[in-house]
């Protein structure tokens, strides 16, 4: 059996003319520009999202501290 992996963009035993191989190259780039921006929208919405947390956390601290202050400055 000879189990070599087949031509570039080629299945099933069908091949493409030089139109439509370029065709379905232009396709994969713009997909995977598409998955290449998809993923960094991901990662910058995280950013924002850790970044907004945080921050809500430190102004919950904060509200505490201001509490207990006043808490103590009053007896």
């Amino acid at each position: 059996m000879d189990n070599k992996p087949p031509p570039k963009h080629e299945s099933v035993g069908q091949k493409l003319s030089g139109k439509q191989e370029e065709e379905l190259e232009r396709s994969m780039r713009l997909l995977q520009s598409k998955m290449d921006k998809d993923q960094w929208e991901a990662e910058k919405k995280k950013m924002h999202e850790a970044e907004r947390k945080a921050k809500a956390e430190a102004a919950e601290k904060q509200k505490m501290k201001e509490e207990a202050e006043k808490g103590t400055g009053t007896q």
